[in-house]
């Protein structure tokens, strides 16, 4: 890796080859592989690191401001690999094997993600301890992410702190696409909880994709729903023919927040659950009290 200029704060790039026979364990999907850890690369602040199937990147421009790229890239993992990142300005560009795969603009004074809140926000953070910063860190630093198609977009994410675990679903409220890549730009989250890796209906821990612990969660705080009629009854529908009709079973007493997406086109519905906010209050107070 070189740096052809003492100040590249303007336009740079760097290249480096990971060759399986000095990293063998970059082939392993469970394997964390910090490359390079807050490196100063001609003014910038660099970080590449393999977070088991993603490569993240984090880059610090005084000038320009932050960004974050994390790219999948399990269909790498059994052959060498070359990593490219150019940047001009405020555009950071990553190439894997020669290919573009992703861009970023770097952004002053915020994040990946703007996190806005719905009406429910404040119900449904009472009293679980969790603060706004952590469910933006949640967001935009997840250990374990979903991105939920249909109407509206949702994404779920899930982040481990030191003292508790916060599980997150929110809509996306703006987007932009940057040549052929979606990004978001901010979201609304519906859903904040706090969680223990030991719940109701099993254990949740960091090696598994967030669709099981989106399972998990929703056997534990959920009640039965059905999609259309004379539909059966689930927890949680992953994908589900959908009549335009939602029904669940639940008491009149207890407050019910929807959970997923459709599609009317399809007649379809995805990662439709019933939350329900005294299930899970009474599980809250007897953990954490």
């Amino acid at each position: 890796m070189n740096a052809q200029k003492k100040d590249l704060k303007q336009e740079g790039s760097i290249s480096s080859w990971i060759h399986i026979k000095d990293n063998p364990p970059f082939k392993d999907i469970e394997s964390n592989i910090n490359f390079i850890l807050n490196k100063d690369i001609g003014g910038l602040l660099l970080t590449i690191l393999k977070e088991k199937e993603n490569l993240r990147i984090d880059i610090d421009n005084p000038e320009y401001g932050k960004a974050k790229i994390v790219h999948n890239i399990t269909k790498y993992l059994k052959e060498d690999m070359m990593v490219a990142l150019t940047w001009k300005e405020n555009i950071v560009k990553l190439y894997l094997n020669g290919k573009l795969v992703d861009e970023e603009i770097l952004k002053k004074g915020s994040g990946m993600i703007s996190v806005i809140y719905g009406p429910e926000a404040n119900e449904l953070l009472e009293n679980t301890n969790i603060s706004r910063d952590e469910v933006y860190q949640t967001v935009n630093d997840r250990h374990r992410g979903l991105l939920i198609t249909g109407n509206p977009l949702r994404i779920g994410a899930i982040h481990w702190f030191d003292l508790k675990i916060v599980f997150v679903i929110a809509t996306v409220t703006k987007s932009r696409y940057i040549g052929n890549i979606l990004r978001f730009e901010e979201v609304a989250a519906n859903l904040m909880l706090r969680l223990k890796e030991e719940l109701p209906a099993g254990n949740i821990n960091k090696k598994m994709d967030f669709e099981e612990i989106l399972n998990i969660v929703a056997e534990s705080f959920g009640v039965p729903v059905t999609t259309q009629k004379n539909g059966q009854p689930k927890v949680l529908h992953v994908e589900s023919d959908w009549d335009g009709e939602i029904s669940f079973k639940a008491n009149k007493e207890q407050n019910i927040f929807l959970q997923g997406t459709f599609s009317p086109d399809k007649n379809k519905c995805y990662y439709v659950w019933a939350f329900s906010l005294e299930k899970y209050s009474a599980w809250l107070k007897s953990s954490f009290s």
